[in-house]
């Protein structure tokens, strides 16, 4: 009975001890893990601190290359200013004697062409006026040519259908006796019929005589201007059944007969 317990509290005895060692075991290897993950932690945390503060370090600390750059930089900027002013002083500086001569030149050709447009100008002014000129004259040259016809065809004369004159008409009805009594209408429609052959109007004729013909149908009229008595017409002329008085003859004769 003894020796069963004694086999069975050695062998938990045994157990306990094994579990022991075990965990010891197992403590010295996490523990040693452990510190080789803080050494490492402290190993890459440090790395990285101390790493930082060279970069700022080197950030803060000029760099002599890029004083160098700096420098290039500013001579270029200086010497771009340089050169703005000095193209500035020369765009507004005076210009040389060649400049000069050009500008004069130039403002000679300005002052040429305004010359030869005014004169052109001028020469189309004085061609339109001519032209205004000559067609006030060809104006007044036609009117007088027109007034001059005007005259002779007032001034009496033969027309030029001398002979194959028409009737002119009649008022007058029934069969036909000669009237000369003044104002009748067979005087008027006479007066009608010398005006018609001689071109000399009613109102300006003058009627030294006016009688029969030599037989009922005919009349033989001396008229005229007064002015020019001393050259009458005589205007035979002949009654139309129907048709009224029709010229047959117009002459011109060398005196008046019926004047002093």
């Amino acid at each position: 009975m003894n020796n069963n317990n004694n086999n069975n509290n050695r062998g938990f005895g045994e157990d306990t001890r094994f579990e022991l060692r075990k965990r010891r075991k197992m403590n010295r290897i996490l523990n040693t893990a452990i510190g080789i993950v803080a050494a490492l932690v402290l190993f890459f945390g440090g790395t990285l601190f101390f790493g930082g503060n060279e970069q700022v370090a080197e950030q803060d600390s000029p760099d002599p290359a890029d004083d160098v750059t700096t420098e290039e930089e500013a001579d270029d900027e200086n010497l771009n200013e340089d050169t703005m002013q000095e193209n500035e002083s020369e765009e507004h500086a005076v210009p040389e004697e060649a400049d000069t001569v050009a500008y004069e030149e130039e403002e000679n050709d300005e002052a040429v062409e305004e010359n030869e447009e005014a004169r052109e100008e001028e020469e189309e002014e004085t061609d339109s006026d001519g032209d205004d000129a000559a067609d006030e004259r060809e104006e007044e040259e036609a009117r007088e040519d027109s007034e001059e016809e005007g005259s002779e065809s007032d001034e009496p004369g033969i027309p030029e259908n001398e002979g194959d004159w028409e009737p002119i008409g009649t008022e007058q009805s029934g069969s036909f006796t000669h009237n000369f009594s003044s104002g009748s209408q067979n005087w008027n429609e006479m007066e009608m019929a010398m005006e018609y052959a001689t071109g000399i109007s009613r109102d300006d004729m003058t009627i030294w005589r006016l009688e029969n013909g030599g037989n009922a149908t005919t009349a033989v009229g001396t008229v005229g201007i007064y002015e020019e008595r001393h050259q009458p017409y005589r205007v035979t002329i002949e009654f139309i059944e129907g048709e009224g008085w029709k010229p047959v003859n117009v002459e011109v004769l060398d005196g008046n007969p019926y004047t002093n």
